[in-house]
C-alpha cells in the first residue's frame, strides 16, 4: 500500500512536531521552510560568544512522568537536549511597582509562599488554587489521559475571565496582582483572557520548568534530526506563493523559486490569515475568508540582547518579571512618554564560578502599530529612521532596566535589537505577534481555530491552534495529527513508552 502523500507549510514548532507524528505513522511527509533554518520562535542566535534565544526560553512540565516529558520522549528528542531544572523556590520572579513576589514548584509550595506575602488572605488563596487544578485536571488532552473526550462546549473555563474569577475571591489588589502575574507569559488581556487558559499556563510551569543549554534551537534541531531520521524530507529557503487548485481540491503549492511541491494532503503552519490569502475565491466561502482575515493577534514584542564587557549581571536561574506599576493588566496600554510598562530578563545557561554573567536578554512589550510605517521597506535594508528609532527605544528600555540594575550602566559591550517587524519578517507572523490570535472568553468558540479548513485537503497547525506554547502547539499538533490518525491511538503510544 503506497504511502499517502503530506506537505507542511513551514517548519516552526507545529510543522516539525506535526511532521514527527505523522511520518511516525505512515504518512510521507515533507517539510518546506520560508527561511535558512526550520525553527520559528525556536531559533537562537549567536552574537560576540552570546547565545540569545528570539522566543521560548523556558519549558514546564518536564520532571520525569509530566506531561512534556511524555512529549519529549515519545518524539525522541529528551536525550538529546542538555536541561537544566529551574530554581524550585523562585522559578519565576515578579516585582510589581515596589513589591517582589516568588513562585516556586508545586501548589503545596505555592500555597506556603503566598500565606507568607498575605496571611491574612487564606481562603481566597485556597479557592484560587482548587480551582486551578480543578480546571486543568478538567481537559483529558492537556493530562494525555486515555480515552479523551474532545467536548469543548463542556469546558465552562474557556467563557469564563480571568480577571473575573480572581476579583471575585479577593479584594486585595497585591494578591489579585500576584494570581495574575503570569499574564505576561500569554500577553493575557483583562478583557479577553480566560480562566482555562491562566489556569493551563500556571499549572503547566507550577509543575516544574528548564531551560535549554544552547538555547530553544536544540529542541528544532533534535526535532529536524528524529524527522529525518525517520524519513521526512525537509526543504528550506522555499517561501509558498501560490496555492494550486482543481476541483476546489488543493493540488500542490508552488514556492517563490518556482519549485512545486505536490501531495495528497497539505497542512499550513502559517497564519490563519496569511494561508487563507493564497486560497482562490471561488474555493471557499468570502464569509470564511473574511473570519479568518478579521482575526485579532496578540501583541507583539521589542528585544535586547545584551553582553556587557565584564560579568557582573547575576546568573538568574529564573525569569525575572517586571511591572513598572501596581498594575498587571497594563502591557499594552502605554503611549510615547509611558512606555515601557513591564520587562522580562533572563540569562542563558552558562557556568560562572562568580555566578555572575556577562550575557542577558530583556523582553517587553510593544504594539505593531509602532513600526507599521517601515512594513514595506526590505528587511535587509531597513531606512535610517527606522534604525535610529530602534537605537532610541533600546535607550530607553536600558535607561529603565538599568533603575533595577545599575550595575550594567557603562559596561554594556554589544546590543542586538529586534523589533516587531524582526518578528514579522523572519518568524512570519502577521503583526509580530508572539502568542498568535487573541483567544476571547467572551466568544470562546469563534475565536477557537480548528485544525480543518474549509477546503477539503488542507489543515492548519500551529500556536493558533489549540493555543501558544510548547505545550500548547505540541497539543495542537496532535490535534491536527487527528485528521489523519486516531487522537487516542497517539495518547496511548504517548503513555506506553
Amino acid at each position: 500500500m503506497l504511502k499517502k502523500n503530506i506537505v507542511i507549510i513551514g517548519g516552526g514548532l507545529g510543522g516539525l512536531i506535526t511532521g514527527v507524528i505523522l511520518q511516525k505513522n505512515n504518512y510521507d511527509v515533507t517539510i518546506v521552510e520560508k527561511n535558512s533554518r526550520v525553527g520559528g520562535l525556536l531559533q537562537s542566535f549567536k552574537r560576540k560568544g552570546c547565545v540569545f534565544d528570539t522566543g521560548m526560553h523556558y519549558i514546564g512540565s518536564l520532571d520525569k512522568g509530566q506531561v512534556m516529558y511524555k512529549i519529549f520522549n515519545y518524539l525522541n528528542i529528551l536525550d538529546k537536549l542538555d536541561l537544566q531544572r529551574m530554581d524550585a523556590d523562585g522559578y519565576d520572579v515578579f516585582k510589581i511597582a515596589d513589591k517582589e513576589y516568588k513562585l516556586p514548584f508545586g501548589w503545596d509550595n505555592f500555597a506556603k509562599q503566598m500565606l507568607y506575602y498575605f496571611p491574612d488572605e487564606e481562603k481566597a488563596i485556597s479557592n484560587y488554587i482548587d480551582t486551578v487544578k480543578e480546571v486543568a485536571d478538567s481537559h483529558d488532552l492537556y493530562n494525555l489521559r486515555f480515552p479523551i473526550k474532545m467536548d469543548l462546549s463542556s469546558t465552562t473555563s474557556l467563557e469564563q475571565g480571568v480577571n473575573d474569577f480572581v476579583t471575585s475571591i479577593t479584594t486585595n489588589i497585591d494578591l489579585q496582582n500576584v494570581f495574575l502575574t503570569l499574564n505576561s507569559i500569554y500577553a493575557g488581556k483583562k478583557d479577553t483572557s480566560s480562566l482555562y487558559m491562566h489556569s493551563v499556563i500556571h499549572n503547566y510551569y507550577n509543575n516544574s520548568a528548564y531551560k535549554i543549554k544552547g538555547g530553544g534551537e536544540k529542541i528544532s534541531i533534535a526535532l529536524e534530526n528524529e524527522f529525518k531520521n525517520i524519513g521526512g524530507k525537509v526543504f528550506v529557503n522555499e517561501e509558498i506563493l501560490k496555492f494550486n487548485f482543481k476541483d476546489k481540491i488543493l493540488e500542490s503549492v508552488t514556492s517563490k523559486t518556482n519549485n512545486i511541491f505536490n501531495a495528497d494532503y497539505f497542512i499550513s503552519n502559517m497564519h490563519p490569515s496569511l494561508t487563507v490569502k493564497l486560497i482562490d475565491n471561488d474555493v471557499v466561502r468570502k464569509s470564511y475568508k473574511n473570519r479568518m482575515l478579521g482575526l485579532k493577534n496578540t501583541i507583539s514584542t521589542f528585544g535586547i540582547h545584551v553582553k556587557l564587557k565584564d560579568e557582573i549581571f547575576p546568573n538568574m536561574n529564573y525569569n525575572f518579571h517586571r511591572y513598572l506599576k501596581n498594575d498587571i493588566w497594563g502591557v499594552d496600554n502605554y503611549d510615547e512618554k509611558t512606555w515601557p510598562q513591564e520587562y522580562l530578563i533572563y540569562t542563558p545557561i552558562v557556568k560562572s564560578e562568580l555566578n555572575k554573567v556577562k550575557c542577558f536578554s530583556i523582553y517587553t512589550y510593544m504594539k505593531y502599530e509602532e513600526v507599521e510605517k517601515w512594513s514595506e521597506s526590505d528587511f535587509k535594508n531597513r531606512p535610517q529612521e527606522y534604525k535610529d528609532w530602534k537605537q532610541q527605544k533600546s535607550k530607553e528600555l536600558l535607561d529603565v532596566v538599568g533603575k533595577d540594575f545599575p550595575e550594567i550602566e557603562g559596561n554594556i559591550d554589544y546590543v542586538e535589537v529586534l523589533s516587531p517587524l524582526s518578528y514579522k519578517d523572519y518568524v512570519n507572523n502577521v503583526e509580530g505577534e508572539m502568542y498568535g490570535i487573541v483567544h476571547d472568553f467572551n466568544n470562546a468558540i469563534h475565536s477557537h481555530i480548528f485544525p480543518s479548513t474549509k477546503v477539503k485537503n488542507l489543515f492548519l497547525t500551529g500556536q493558533n491552534v489549540n493555543m501558544h506554547g510548547m505545550l500548547g502547539v505540541a497539543l495542537g499538533s496532535m490535534l491536527t495529527s487527528n485528521e489523519f490518525i486516531s487522537l487516542n491511538q497517539i495518547v496511548e503510544e504517548i503513555n506506553s513508552i
